[in-house]
């Protein structure tokens, strides 16, 4: 299988679905700055937590498996709706563990698939195999 380069200049295997985790969050668990920063098309880069915009309730409530929202409900009023600061703190929360696991770029595409931006989850997924 080939590597995928990360942005700090290093490289790792692709993840494999089912994989024993090393650590408490997995071996493939994604960083907060490869999520905010991912490559595509070259230089181009896309912000993961801007192309959600209006959709942070529902990318809340998937990542976090808030089935009623309440959790996500308390990030958007304690954000005072600042989109990037909610989308932060939940996606913070979700790579610490909390809610939908594993926390997987497998799990990440997923959940864009889910809200609709699968353009951006077909990317993703492209650059892992």
């Amino acid at each position: 299988m080939a590597e995928t380069e990360l942005l700090d200049g290093g490289s790792t295997k692709p993840p494999v679905t089912g994989s024993t985790p090393s650590g408490p969050l997995g071996s493939d668990t994604p960083k907060l700055p490869l999520l905010l920063r991912f490559p595509v098309d070259g230089e181009e880069h896309v912000n993961i937590m801007k192309r959600i915009r209006s959709k942070y309730r529902q990318f809340g409530i998937m990542l976090l498996e808030d089935d009623t929202g309440e959790e996500t409900d308390i990030i958007i009023t304690r954000c005072r709706d600042d989109i990037e600061a909610i989308n932060t703190e939940i996606a913070m929360k979700w790579l610490q563990g909390i809610g939908r696991s594993p926390c997987t770029w497998d799990t990440l595409v997923t959940v864009l698939e889910d809200i609709g931006l699968k353009g951006l989850a077909s990317k993703i997924r492209s650059n892992l195999q």
